[in-house]
């Protein structure tokens, strides 16, 4: 991790390996350096982002393994895909039907969260130490990285939280919706709190919805529907005053009829 940092440091590109071997914590260096336009070269953070776009997304489990306990939702489930659609460095997200016909998105959270946490705290007790022992060489960033990485643990697996935020957005869009109608073209898919878990959240699957990145790409999205997410978000961040962190192409899924969805994270 510290030969990481130090070659972000330098202002120079990490060997991809590295990222790989490090899973949560490599990839949080890339989010954190790509966003430090204080300290990073612009050239550099460009190549980090592709670096972040085209990452390993982690490791993919089936639904069953995943969860490792029978709990509601599979008594309510008609079928389920057993490979995940997306997989992130902390969840993995499964398709399912319910009984009731529904299509769900299910994010399960992977079994990494103690071992994460335990590293960070040895992150934050060798910058605390380093001071008092002469020969280390440290990052003078590493405290603002670890906390950088304590904030996403805060957002990444507090699945109620998520849900929370996920809330407030609504709150927030029908209190501005008549000032701004541009708002109207941004969707929350329903949830179904009753079949979640501390570490399984179900949500309505978007059928006709694709990542961002990839319909940017293939030419899917059209002009007005591209200004509409730039308007709502700045919206949100300017005058409303709350804006989405760590974004990347799976955070914002388009529909074909220019609507669009928000993985959300609130800072």
């Amino acid at each position: 991790m510290l030969k990481l940092l130090h070659t972000l440091d330098l202002n120079e590109i990490p060997d991809n390996k590295f990222i790989k071997e490090l899973d949560f914590f490599g990839v949080q260096a890339l989010e954190y350096y790509s966003s430090r336009i204080d300290i990073m070269d612009v050239d550099v953070i460009y190549q980090l982002l592709s670096l972040y776009n085209n990452r390993s997304r982690g490791e993919k489990n089936d639904l069953i393994k995943s969860l490792n306990r029978k709990i509601p939702l599979l008594f309510n489930l008609e079928y389920f895909d057993d490979e995940p659609f997306e997989v992130s460095e902390t969840s993995n997200f499964f398709k399912g039907v319910l009984k009731s016909r529904v299509y769900v998105s299910i994010k399960v959270l992977r079994k990494n969260k103690e071992e994460i946490l335990k590293n960070i705290s040895s992150l934050e007790r060798l910058e605390s130490v380093s001071n008092y022992v002469p020969g280390i060489d440290i990052s003078k960033n590493l405290k603002s990285f670890t906390d950088f990485c304590n904030n996403s643990m805060s957002i990444e697996y507090d699945l109620k939280l998520e849900n929370e935020n996920l809330l407030k957005l609504k709150e927030k869009k029908e209190l501005f919706l008549t000032k701004y109608p541009e708002l109207e073209h941004l969707k929350f898919s329903k949830s179904f709190p009753y079949l979640s878990e501390p570490d399984v959240w179900v949500s309505e699957f978007i059928e006709n919805g694709r990542p961002l990145s990839i319909a940017l790409r293939k030419n899917l999205l059209k002009k007005d529907a591209a200004l509409n997410i730039i308007r709502t978000r700045l919206i949100y961040a300017l005058e409303i005053g709350i804006f989405t962190s760590n974004l990347s192409d799976k955070d914002i899924v388009v529909e074909d009829d220019d609507n669009f969805y928000l993985e959300i994270a609130i800072e």
